[in-house]
């Protein structure tokens, strides 16, 4: 496992399932059983300072800010929503009846 940066080895074990984040100075991850695999421990070992300084300078997190004058407005539906709402619409005399299926 030969990683070109703390980014890359964190990117694969993301693929994989496993969580790393920095706690008080500590590495921490959480992971599925048997995802981590004693090769993926060395490496985090290895480059544990390597990973909490990138995991420092990483993106901000994002901060919610309630904005409770707004929290009635509408806001955009999402692609499933959308999809949705099409296959609902009658562009022929069929559509618009919900499917259904029925087993005797």
């Amino acid at each position: 496992m030969s990683q070109s940066s703390a980014g890359d080895l964190l990117a694969e074990l993301e693929s994989a399932g496993v969580r790393v984040w920095s706690e008080a100075g500590q590495l921490r991850f959480r992971a599925p059983q048997g995802v981590m695999t004693a090769e993926r421990r060395d490496a985090l070992r290895a480059r544990r300072d390597e990973i909490l300084a990138y995991l420092d300078t990483a993106a901000d997190p994002v901060t919610l800010v309630p904005d409770p004058e707004h929290r009635h407005d509408p806001f955009p539906v999402t692609d499933v929503q959308a999809a949705y709402l099409l296959g609902r619409g009658r562009p022929s005399p069929t559509a618009g009846w919900p499917a259904t299926a029925t087993a005797s």
